[in-house]
């Protein structure tokens, strides 16, 4: 079930992204953060956060909880999972503190809560792509683009805090969230479709970790 949790908040993340902003006026995905989609007393607020960003988050915890609790994986895989789930806990997070208007580096109580959950997101995020893709020494194009996934998360956070790049900060964070929407479907979808492990099950470099 968990593999299908994460199909589903994959899939359930693409849809609202391109869907919701259709809904709004004057909306610009390329500058506008995904959090604008529900800033704090608009009135489609509340239908945003609990109809999309928590069951996407609730979605994305399941998946990646479901994959955790699996024996006979290496210890850099289950800390890469246990980064990888702040994904979900930032959406969850963040469906309960809005973002103010025009989403600021600093702003009310609320603003730095939702802040801080979203810097988790992507530097744990990132970390997840970057450590899972470490353990498959084995599998170098795969662990490659795993790390540079991970690395470009990384990038994509330090990009949408200067001032100077606001106007393509909506079109960053739509690219980096790709990345980690786009790993968590890949890896459902080889769990459904494959009977292989989906991750490295002995390392004898992780021993004792």
């Amino acid at each position: 079930m968990g593999a299908w949790a994460g199909l589903a908040a994959s899939f359930y993340w693409l849809g609202g992204v391109i869907y919701l902003p259709t809904l709004l006026a004057d909306y610009d995905a390329i500058s506008r953060t995904i959090s604008e989609l529900s800033v704090i007393s608009t009135p489609l607020a509340n239908r945003i956060n609990f109809g999309w960003a928590l069951p996407l988050g609730l979605l994305q915890c399941w998946a990646v909880f479901s994959e955790y609790r699996q024996r006979h994986m290496t210890k850099q895989v289950r800390k890469g999972l246990a980064a990888f789930g702040c994904v979900g806990i930032a959406y969850v997070a963040c469906s309960f503190f809005p973002c103010d208007q025009g989403a600021p580096l600093w702003g009310s109580w609320r603003q730095l809560v939702h802040n801080a959950f979203g810097g988790l997101e992507y530097a744990g995020g990132g970390l997840g792509l970057f450590l899972i893709g470490k353990a498959w020494r084995e599998n170098t194009p795969l662990a490659l683009a795993l790390q540079l996934s991970g690395v470009l998360v990384w990038a994509g956070l330090l990009l949408m805090t200067v001032p100077a790049l606001f106007g393509v900060r909506g079109a960053v964070q739509r690219v980096i969230e790709a990345l980690l929407f786009g790993w968590l479907a890949c890896g459902s979808f080889r769990k459904l479709a494959s009977t292989t492990p989906l991750w490295p099950v002995s390392d004898r470099l992780d021993v004792g970790r």
